[in-house]
């Protein structure tokens, strides 16, 4: 699960604060989250829950035993 989210900055508190909702909060129940600056391509998306990345060429059969191989 990913999710685009807007912070709240408190900074003589030094802290900083998001609101993800109800249908985000088990993304903060499993113990550390990946924090990193919001991508440009995603400057569209509204805060919230970030579709799944696509993998099309693991999808692609062709591929399929090539990469089994590697592993």
């Amino acid at each position: 699960m990913r999710a685009l989210l807007t912070p709240e900055i408190a900074p003589r508190m030094g802290i900083v604060l998001f609101r993800p909702g109800s249908e985000l909060m088990p993304l903060f129940m499993q113990g550390r989250v990946l924090l990193e600056p919001e991508p440009e391509r995603y400057s569209s998306f509204a805060s919230g829950a970030v579709p799944a990345a696509s993998q099309p060429l693991a999808d692609d059969l062709p591929f399929g035993p090539c990469s089994a191989m590697r592993q």
